[in-house]
């Protein structure tokens, strides 16, 4: 799902704005390669904190991972 939306420029900067425009907390997914290999559970913790965020960014791209939290 992470590498979906930093699969490109386009992706990552349409994610960044619907985050801001439903005023969320975090604006951005952490890549693996961004944080060291103890950390890597952030990766997992933002993916969570952006739940919503997520499911509907992939509700507009109509991409499957739109059932990967299983609603």
């Amino acid at each position: 799902m992470v590498s979906f939306v930093k699969s490109s420029a386009l992706n990552t900067q349409l994610f960044a704005k619907l985050c801001e425009d439903l005023g969320s907390e975090n604006k951005c997914l952490l890549y693996h390669t961004e944080v060291q290999w103890l950390s890597q559970g952030n990766m997992t913790r933002r993916v969570f904190e952006l739940k919503n965020e997520l499911l509907a960014f992939f509700r507009e791209k109509n991409s499957d991972f739109e059932n990967a939290f299983g609603e």
